[in-house]
């Protein structure tokens, strides 16, 4: 059930957070919703509920796979021994 909350916030702040929304299609208090959802300690169901912008999706998974320091030095040498 939603309920009507008044908040005081810096209108710095709130217009951010406006123009973030409006270019997200999200409403501001979506936003702040799903913030304060977040401050559960089970967030796991939650994230899942919370739309995540296609410009984060796209940093999915980009980190993956194991990095050793072998692997860092060869970087260097690669780099640096090429020149």
């Amino acid at each position: 059930m939603n309920q009507k909350l008044t908040l005081s916030i810096d209108s710095a702040a709130i217009s951010r957070g406006k123009s973030y929304a409006k270019k997200n299609g999200r409403s501001l208090s979506s936003m702040v919703e799903n913030f304060l959802l977040l401050l559960d300690d089970d967030t796991d169901a939650l994230r899942e509920q919370i739309p995540v912008s296609n410009k984060l999706m796209s940093l999915v998974g980009i980190a993956k796979g194991s990095t050793t320091e072998d692997d860092y030095k060869r970087h260097l040498m690669e780099r640096y021994d090429a020149k």
